[in-house]
């Protein structure tokens, strides 16, 4: 059972057009326009400024990771069946796995194409939020690093990004979702990030484990698990006063959310794939 008290808008993204529709495809970027009647960011914005009660979520996935070159590689069965359940592959690390090399180029072409459109028009999101797994640290840098230009951020602009554990791909078993020690992380990134003119502060949660405690060898998340977590991840997250607010995280979290938010899934959704999402409180009609 979802602990969230938000569900999602109908009737200005692509990606939820109408409520009879159950699914779009992600692959082809179709969820990614306005429908007719909703001339883009502007009525976006204008909704945010006459609703307070409404919120923008932007929900992002990681870019292709090594785990993902392989299960392209190898196909999925083959993929499930054994390569997941292995820390490495040859020379590669599979546990947190990294960013592949396109995977860097596919976040760099999101960060272009549609994140800095939409800054354009409305801003900056008022708080960042990442899973704490590799790849999401580098999918932040590396597609935010296309916005926070000269042009658009002065010299002196620091950013929170809020590393939230709850965010995680689903648990248990595969390799590549297994967190490596919270330490050798913080070594490798630092606690703070030089994006062009903006300082990026990694804010982690207080207490935070060093090792993972919360993936397991033996038992993989059900849908009614990672359901529940994300649902409670969600809740917190869009309790706060902010109202626009960008996520990057998983394709696992990010279909989760989806379902909670009683939003169509989003089939296929690409590695470095965007989905926005106007959410409303679920005890209140949205004011549009």
């Amino acid at each position: 059972m979802s602990r969230l008290k938000y569900s999602a808008v109908p009737g200005y993204f692509t990606s939820f057009g109408d409520e009879n529709v159950l699914s779009h495809r992600g692959d082809e970027g179709q969820h990614l326009g306005f429908v007719d009647g909703c001339s883009g960011w502007e009525d976006i914005q204008r909704l945010l400024d006459e609703d307070s009660s409404l919120k923008l979520l932007v929900l992002a996935r990681h870019g292709q990771g090594h785990h993902n070159a392989l299960e392209s590689k190898y196909g999925t069965q083959e993929w499930e069946r054994y390569w997941a359940l292995q820390p490495g592959v040859h020379e590669v690390t599979l546990v947190d796995a990294q960013l592949t090399e396109l995977g860097k180029q596919q976040v760099r072409s999101t960060g272009k194409e549609l994140l800095l459109p939409m800054v354009e028009k409305i801003g900056f999101p008022e708080k960042f939020y990442s899973s704490p797994l590799r790849r999401c640290l580098e999918t932040y840098m590396e597609s935010w690093g296309q916005v926070f230009t000269s042009e658009l951020v002065s010299s002196s602009t620091e950013v929170s990004v809020y590393v939230k554990e709850q965010c995680r791909e689903t648990l248990g078993r595969h390799y590549c979702d297994k967190r490596l020690p919270h330490d050798h992380v913080v070594e490798q990134y630092g606690e703070e990030t030089l994006l062009g003119n903006t300082k990026v502060h990694w804010v982690y949660e207080p207490g935070m484990a060093n090792e993972d405690t919360m993936w397991s060898e033996t038992h993989r998340e059900t849908v009614e698990e990672i359901d529940y977590r994300i649902g409670g991840a969600l809740q917190e997250l869009l309790s706060g006063e902010e109202r626009y607010i960008s996520l990057t995280c998983h394709s696992g979290v990010i279909q989760s959310a989806l379902r909670v938010l009683k939003h169509p899934e989003i089939l296929q959704l690409q590695t470095g794939g965007v989905v926005f999402v106007l959410c409303k409180p679920a005890e209140t009609e949205a004011k549009v």
